[in-house]
């Protein structure tokens, strides 16, 4: 990826961000938007073979309002507008979200499988209606 590149794909991110972080009172937050140029940069598990098809993924302290967002830019590359824009409205799931992985006395075990599906859902949500009422 070349530099151009790089940041043509870093003001894209930059500008949905921008967009959906306000709307869902993340202005509050210490949030931290990271842009990994490589895997070694991107890895977030022992297996980067297992970073090569992620995105993005979110570090959130709830508790301190703060998150950093790291995305995986040149696959961020392969992605239309609107796969973005979920994708980042995706990860801003994730930081709402954080709270709800710890409870008290709970005895059922978090399952991230459930997590990323409600952020899915929820950011299908949020973008539906962003365009359902646009105005022409």
């Amino acid at each position: 990826m070349t530099d151009a590149e790089y940041r043509s794909q870093c003001r894209r991110i930059k500008q949905f961000a921008s967009l959906w972080r306000k709307k869902l009172g993340l202005d509050w937050w210490n949030l931290d938007l990271k842009y990994a140029r490589s895997l070694q940069e991107f890895d977030f598990s022992e297996d980067l073979n297992a970073c090569k098809s992620t995105v993005a993924y979110t570090h959130s302290q709830y508790e301190y309002l703060q998150a950093q967002v790291t995305f995986n830019v040149p696959e961020i590359a392969s992605f239309d507008d609107t796969q973005l824009e979920e994708i980042i409205l995706h990860e801003f799931m994730h930081i709402l979200l954080c709270e709800t992985r710890y409870g008290n006395n709970c005895e059922c075990p978090f399952d991230p499988k459930r997590e990323e599906r409600v952020a899915t859902v929820l950011a299908r949500a949020f973008q539906r209606t962003r365009h359902a009422t646009r105005t022409p």
